[in-house]
């Protein structure tokens, strides 16, 4: 991750009117914490997680204005895949986090991080993805005014 790359992608956030992350099977935890993070920095913030079959039409409501976050690694789930194709064609901005610059995502994402983690009997570790959805929260918190302020003494982690 480059400084321009972090920048971009506060940018990416702060300019969005509405945030809608999706990650499913591995990519769900990245994505819960994700949203977690967006909502505790007071953005509007929607997590498309596929409870009731419902992310075609939360995605339906998506407009120009609004970012997706999708977060997926291979073997990427055909939902994820089918919402950043949608978003794509209709023009809305997507920020992915993903495995390879080869990836159904970074190819249509408006900025793209790339992150591999090792693969340790048949396991993979999240923990560099989860390093970088901390970094973005932690600048989102940093570089959004009053936000500091404000969440002291509301508990933490």
């Amino acid at each position: 991750m480059t400084q321009a790359s972090l920048c971009g992608a506060l940018e990416l956030i702060r300019n969005a009117r509405d945030i809608y992350v999706i990650g499913l099977w591995r990519a769900f935890p990245l994505a819960a914490y994700a949203f977690y993070g967006m909502v505790r920095s007071e953005l509007r913030c929607h997590l498309l997680d596929g409870v009731g079959g419902m992310v075609p039409q939360q995605v339906a409501t998506m407009g120009a204005d609004d970012l997706l976050i999708a977060i997926a690694f291979a073997e990427y789930a055909p939902l994820t895949v089918d919402v950043v194709r949608d978003v794509h064609i209709r023009g809305i901005p997507t920020l992915a986090i993903t495995d390879t610059a080869f990836s159904p995502f970074a190819r249509h994402a408006r900025l793209a991080f790339t992150i591999r983690d090792p693969d340790v009997h048949a396991y993979r570790s999240l923990a560099a993805g989860m390093c970088l959805v901390k970094t973005l929260i932690v600048a989102l918190g940093r570089f959004q005014p009053g936000l500091a302020e404000t969440s002291r003494g509301r508990g933490s982690e």
